[in-house]
């Protein structure tokens, strides 16, 4: 497996996370989102499975549109900040 470290910066603002990931050229991977956001894979894939995280097919490997995810990013994070809730 590559090392996507190189490739993708580590965040910790919420704000710069939504840009980060927005102005990404090419599609995200759940390995590189997972890693960008500081969660689990498993996490990614069970919020694509329950049809919140917009995600597309190439053969067998899914990968997620920079918009689409910052767009649900953003409406995770105005979730979280009006209803008090930290989500995983």
């Amino acid at each position: 497996m590559r090392n996507l470290c190189s490739r993708v910066p580590v965040i910790t603002d919420d704000d710069l996370a939504c840009d980060v990931v927005e102005s990404g050229q090419a599609a995200w991977t759940v390995e590189g989102l997972a890693m960008l956001l500081k969660t689990s894979t498993n996490f990614i894939y069970q919020q694509i499975r329950r049809g919140l995280l917009p995600a597309y097919r190439v053969g067998s490997m899914l990968r997620l549109d920079p918009k689409a995810t910052a767009n649900w990013l953003r409406s995770r994070m105005m979730g979280s900040v009006q209803t008090g809730v930290q989500h995983g």
